[in-house]
């Protein structure tokens, strides 16, 4: 199984207006809205390519939900750690002439979440492969995917570990092969879930 990690997913509302007119009511031309983030857009890639993936990460408030349900109902299985309190980031896109984003903070991600994710890790069988993307939030220690490559040279005994892309040194040792693919673009002008 291929399981794609995604720490801060997100839906992203993208507004089509004629001229913005900053400080005024602005109308718009069209609306979409897209679920995502770095890890769930190659398990969306996966999918289209006929491989079954699961994406992990964290979910929290009417927008995770909306974003579990979403990629689901695209056929991607999910595995989220439900946090207690805030909601999962929305992203704004407006697209007038030129692009302006309002990218969303998301929910704070305390070490018992942290904790639970890594018990979905140590699920992670001989051959399962491990694909980390993604920005890591500010609410997460900065070292957050050297810990969890860490975490997998620790519990998996084997030699099966590769790198794509990465700061990690040192010979990683594990049952899955882990991929760190980080400042991935995946924008909606690139990249399709129809």
């Amino acid at each position: 199984m291929i399981y794609t990690v995604t720490f801060n997913p997100a839906i992203d509302y993208i507004v089509h207006t004629g001229t913005m007119q900053v400080g005024q009511v602005n109308r718009s031309q069209g609306e979409e809205l897209y679920f995502g983030g770095k890890g769930i857009n190659v398990s969306f890639v996966l999918h289209e390519l006929g491989l079954p993936s699961k994406a992990l990460g964290f979910v929290a408030g009417f927008t995770g939900a909306a974003i579990e349900a979403g990629i689901q109902e695209q056929g991607i299985a999910t595995d989220f750690v439900h946090l207690d309190s805030g909601f999962s980031r929305i992203n704004v896109k407006i697209k007038s002439g030129e692009e302006t984003e309002l990218n969303g903070q998301g929910p704070n991600i305390s070490e018992a979440a942290v904790a639970e994710l890594f018990e979905k890790l140590n699920q992670l069988q001989d051959g399962d492969v491990l694909i980390l993307a993604g920005s890591i939030p500010n609410t997460m220690p900065a070292d957050s995917y050297e810990k969890i490559l860490a975490h997998c040279r620790e519990g998996l005994p084997n030699e099966s570990c590769g790198l794509l892309a990465g700061t990690v040194e040192g010979d990683v040792k594990t049952v899955t092969k882990v991929y760190l693919l980080t400042n991935i673009d995946a924008s909606n002008e690139h990249f399709s879930m129809d």
